[in-house]
């Protein structure tokens, strides 16, 4: 989600992709689910394409070793049912620990490995995902990054 630059393995799930951003950006919550999520259902929704990859089991393990890292990011062990609101610093964040190799364990033999690394080195320049800053209150910033228990 971070070097998504608007490319993917269909124009199908390239589209799905971008609505899913374009919730991101309107600061949606991004829920955590166990299983195929809301940038799969391109591929769930359409079985001309195969399996989804998706549903593969080293893929789940992929979403797992990711959200373990952004957990020991933010201090909190993370799990289905919980919601991050991505804010400008926190996205901020996380761009730069991908960078730096931090948010990078899930990333071992992906096929998007080396167009993500050259997203990341050429600043997410390109990325779709980008939010504005919010303004300053007289006592810093306003909206803090929200995380929170769903149900």
């Amino acid at each position: 989600m971070l070097t998504y630059e608007g490319v993917g393995y269909t124009e199908k799930f390239a589209r799905n992709f971008d609505a899913v951003v374009a919730r991101i950006r309107g600061q949606e919550a991004i829920e955590i689910v166990d299983g195929p999520d809301d940038v799969c259902r391109a591929w769930i929704e359409a079985p001309e394409a195969g399996e989804p990859h998706c549903a593969l089991h080293r893929i789940g393990k992929r979403d797992r070793l990711a959200l373990e890292a952004v957990g020991r990011l933010l201090g909190q062990e993370l799990a289905a049912g919980w919601a991050l609101v991505l804010t400008p610093d926190l996205l901020e964040e996380l761009r730069a620990r991908f960078r730096d190799g931090t948010l990078r364990q899930a990333c071992a033999h992906c096929e998007w490995f080396d167009t993500c690394t050259a997203a990341a080195g050429a600043g997410f320049g390109n990325s779709l995902l980008a939010l504005r800053r919010l303004p300053l209150a007289p006592d810093g910033p306003v909206g803090p990054p929200v995380r929170q228990r769903i149900g």
